[in-house]
């Protein structure tokens, strides 16, 4: 009887991960194919050729990672030899890859003796820097590399190289009527222990802050916060326990991966700018 019950548990928890799985995939190719509709329509009302090209581009993405499956004939036989990525920034399901193989990289690096060696020295905390953007101003236009430039720069100089020895960045990019684009940096940064950035970072942010507005002509939006800070409680958790359940929090970090609306799509704006400055370096690392 004992065998039989754990069999049908077996089989129920096996029943619940498929379908949970599945459940998944079916939701993320839904918003890709409304993705792909937003794209269409757009493409059929512009009369910019280059504007057309772009949406065709992105729209021919979607619909292909969408099918994702790649075959080869074998007689009158066709077998799955592999799945087709394309790698894009708006795709559902290669946000959502990118998302779980940084997740899996950090929570890796964080449990092993390097890891557990690197938090010895440094605590962490999550990183924001934007600039003032205006859609009649002068950054009425994707900013990517004025952004990365002050961004590389502001490292080398100040309170940015006395705080922030290292970490990861990724690119998040929102857009409204009614300002235009803005692009936000969010990094998940090593801060030297000394500084205990759990207790001072309103004081470390505050240094932060004046030295990008001197940096970037007036921009001022900076905002520091130790990893796990409750904006509810105004506390963050104590590091054992932060160190403890590491992989919870990194959730915080890789969340910025893909913005989406409530339908589950991108506003066309942002993915003719990611298109159009695919050149530009959306994350990666920097420092120790």
């Amino acid at each position: 009887m004992n065998n039989l019950n754990s069999n049908a548990l077996a089989l129920a928890t096996e029943k619940s991960r498929i379908f949970k799985h599945w459940g998944k995939f079916g939701a993320r190719k839904r918003a890709n194919v409304a993705q792909q509709t937003l794209i269409y329509r757009h493409a059929k009302k512009t009369q910019n050729p280059k504007d057309l090209a772009t949406a065709l581009k992105a729209a021919g993405s979607l619909y292909f990672c969408n099918r994702r499956v790649i075959v080869e004939k074998q007689g009158n036989d066709y077998t799955q030899a592999g799945a087709w990525y394309c790698g894009k920034k708006y795709c559902s399901f290669c946000s959502n890859r990118k998302r779980r193989k940084l997740l899996t990289r950090f929570t890796d690096f964080f449990t092993s003796k390097e890891g557990a060696a690197t938090l010895e020295l440094y605590d962490l905390a999550l990183f924001t820097v934007t600039l003032q953007h205006s859609k009649t101003g002068q950054r009425a236009e994707p900013y990517y590399k004025e952004l990365s430039t002050h961004w590389r720069n502001g490292l080398k100089y100040g309170a940015f190289k006395t705080y922030i020895k290292g970490g990861f960045y990724n690119t998040e990019h929102t857009y409204s009527n009614k300002n235009g684009h803005h692009i936000h940096r969010h990094a998940l940064i090593l801060v030297p222990r000394i500084f205990d950035v759990t207790k001072n970072f309103k004081k470390i942010e505050t240094e932060l802050r004046d030295q990008w507005k001197s940096r970037t002509g007036g921009s001022f939006q900076i905002d520091l916060r130790p990893l796990g800070y409750s904006e509810l409680h105004e506390t963050a958790p104590p590091r054992r326990e932060l160190i403890k359940n590491i992989n919870l929090h990194l959730l915080e970090v890789t969340k910025y991966i893909t913005k989406r609306d409530d339908l589950g799509t991108i506003k066309y704006e942002i993915i003719k700018a990611v298109e159009e400055n695919s050149r530009s370096k959306f994350y990666g690392r920097f420092g120790i």
